[in-house]
C-alpha cells in the first residue's frame, strides 16, 4: 500500500522527483498577490492557537466546514478554539481530492513537524502539540513563519487612502528577510453607485492632502498617493472586476457621471461602465508611467447568499464563478491603451475555469520588444488553485503561448501558514515537466530544466516585477 503523502508526493517520475528535490523545493518565494497584514508583520504577531492561524480568516476552510453543515458558531463563532479545530478536522476527513486536504498537512508537516493524519480522533492530539511550539517557538511568530517559508517579497493590497503606517514601521525595522511592499487595490472608487462613494472620496483626498471637486481632481490624487506607494517599494496595483467593462466616453460626459455619484444620484449601468473605463484608462496610463504591473482579477460573483453578507460582510465564503469575461471588451480596452501607448505589463486572472485558454491567446496578441509575456494569463485563482486547474493552467499555457514567461504562483490568502501553496505548485510543475521528459517529448537537459524551474518558481517574478531582490 502507498504511504500517504510522502516526501516523493505528487512525484511521479524519477526526473520529477530530481527536478523537485533538486531544484524547486529551495527556490525563493514572491508572493505578489496576498492578504495579509502588514501591521501582523511589523508587530511579530505570535498566534494564541493554530486554530487562530487556521481559521482566522480564511474563508476556504469556512466554506468546506458549512458545506458539511457544521454549526456556525464551530466556524467563526463562540466555541473554544480546540472545538473549531476538531470541526474543521472532522469536515476535511470528508475531502479527498480537495486541495485544502494536501495544503493542510503539508502546513502540519513545515510549520510544526506533525506527521499524524488529521481526523476528528486525531485533532486533540495535534492540537496540543501544536500549542506546545506556538507558544514556546519564536520561529512560527509571523516574522520567523516568513523566513521559515524563504518569502524574499511580499505584496500587501492596500486602499489608495491607507497611510502605510505599518509599512512605513517595516520598511524602518530590523526585519530583512523579506521585502513587503503595498501593493495599490482602488476598488472603493471603482463603486460610483455606492452610498459611502462621496465619502470615501473625501477621505481619499484628506490622505493626498487636497480637496477632491471634480474627475481631474481625482485622478491629482491618485496620483500623490501612488508617489507614497512608491516610495514604499510598491510594483503592482490590483483591481477586482466583477466584468470587463469598456465603454470610452468624452471627459465632460466622465465628469458628468462623476458629479452624479459625488451627489447620490442613481448611477445607470451604462454610466457605471463608462465611468469605469474612465477610471480603469487613466489608471493603467499611470501604471504604465511607473512600471507597475497591472492585476485584474475577474469574473467572481461576490456575496450570492444575502443573508450571510448582511451577517459577516465581504469575502466570508459566499461567492461564486460569476459569467465569462467578455474578451471582445477586454481586447478593446487594451488596445485602447497600447494606442495610446498606455499599455502596462498585465496580468490577467479569471474566477471561471472556462477563461484560461481565451485569456492567455489575447495577452499573447500583444506582445513588446524587449519584455517577455508582456500581457499574461495569471495563475489558477481562487476557485481553480486545485490540483487539476494548475494541471489545466501548464498545459493550456504550454500549448497556447511560452510557460516559460509566466510569473508562476501566488498564495492569495489571508493566512501566514499558507506559503506550502507554492510547494503543492511546484511538485505538481515537476511532475508535469519530467512526464514530459519521461515520455521523450522534452529533452532530458538538466540545466535547460534546471533554468526553467528557477524562472517560474522565482526568477520571472523578480524579473516581470522589478523587484530589487537576488
Amino acid at each position: 500500500m502507498t504511504e500517504f503523502m510522502t516526501e516523493d508526493f505528487l512525484l511521479h517520475s524519477r526526473t520529477a522527483r530530481q527536478l523537485y528535490h533538486g531544484y524547486a523545493e529551495t527556490e525563493p518565494i514572491v508572493d505578489y498577490h496576498c492578504h495579509i497584514s502588514p501591521r501582523d508583520i511589523a508587530e511579530n504577531h505570535r498566534f494564541s492557537s493554530i486554530t487562530e492561524a487556521w481559521l482566522g480568516g480564511d474563508h476556504y476552510k469556512w466554506r468546506l466546514m458549512r458545506a458539511c453543515g457544521i454549526p456556525e458558531r464551530d466556524v467563526t463563532g463562540e466555541e473554544s478554539d480546540l472545538e473549531k479545530f476538531t470541526a474543521y478536522a472532522k469536515a476535511l476527513s470528508r475531502a479527498p481530492g480537495n486541495p485544502l486536504y494536501h495544503w493542510s498537512h503539508l502546513e502540519l508537516r513545515r510549520y510544526f513537524g506533525c506527521r499524524q493524519v488529521l481526523s476528528e480522533q486525531t485533532a486533540p492530539d495535534i492540537f496540543h502539540h501544536c500549542q506546545e511550539i506556538l507558544e514556546c517557538d519564536d520561529s512560527l511568530r509571523v516574522q520567523g513563519l516568513l523566513q521559515k517559508s524563504r518569502v524574499r517579497v511580499l505584496c500587501t493590497t492596500d486602499d489608495p487612502a491607507d497611510d502605510l503606517h505599518w509599512h512605513q514601521v517595516l520598511h524602518d525595522s530590523q526585519f530583512h528577510s523579506a521585502r513587503v511592499v503595498p501593493a495599490m487595490r482602488p476598488d472603493r472608487l471603482m463603486h460610483i453607485e455606492g452610498d459611502d462613494f462621496s465619502s470615501y472620496v473625501e477621505q481619499l483626498g484628506e490622505s493626498a492632502d487636497m480637496t477632491i471637486h471634480t474627475f481631474a481632481d481625482m485622478c491629482d490624487a491618485l496620483k500623490r498617493r501612488m508617489d507614497v506607494f512608491a516610495e514604499m517599494g510598491c510594483r503592482a496595483a490590483d483591481h477586482a472586476l466583477d466584468e470587463v467593462v469598456y465603454q470610452p466616453v468624452p471627459a465632460a460626459s466622465l465628469e458628468r457621471i462623476f458629479q452624479k455619484g459625488l451627489s447620490h444620484k442613481t448611477i445607470s449601468s451604462d454610466e457605471r461602465e463608462q465611468y469605469l473605463t474612465g477610471l480603469l484608462l487613466f489608471l493603467a496610463g499611470e501604471y504604465r508611467h511607473r512600471g507597475w504591473v497591472m492585476e485584474l482579477h475577474m469574473g467572481a460573483l461576490r456575496n450570492v447568499y444575502t443573508d450571510m453578507y448582511r451577517r459577516f460582510g465581504a469575502d466570508t465564503g459566499y461567492d461564486a464563478i460569476g459569467r465569462c469575461c467578455n474578451i471582445e471588451k477586454l481586447a478593446r480596452f487594451l488596445d485602447h491603451l497600447e494606442r495610446e501607448g498606455s499599455l502596462p505589463k498585465t496580468i490577467l486572472f479569471s474566477a471561471s475555469p472556462y477563461d484560461l485558454m481565451a485569456l492567455t491567446v489575447l495577452g499573447a496578441s500583444f506582445p513588446k520588444e524587449g519584455i517577455a509575456s508582456r500581457i499574461q494569463p495569471g495563475v489558477p485563482w481562487w476557485f481553480n488553485d486545485t490540483k487539476q486547474g494548475l494541471l489545466d493552467y501548464l498545459t493550456i499555457v504550454s500549448e497556447e503561448t511560452v510557460l516559460g514567461n509566466m510569473v508562476g504562483m501566488l498564495t492569495d490568502s489571508r493566512s501566514f501558514l499558507s506559503y506550502p501553496r507554492h510547494e503543492y505548485f511546484r511538485r505538481i510543475l515537476c511532475d508535469w515537466l519530467g512526464n514530459l521528459v519521461e515520455c521523450g517529448e522534452f529533452p532530458d537537459d538538466e540545466a535547460q530544466l534546471a533554468s526553467l524551474i528557477h524562472r517560474l518558481c522565482y526568477g520571472n517574478a523578480i524579473s516581470f516585477f522589478q523587484f530589487p531582490c537576488q
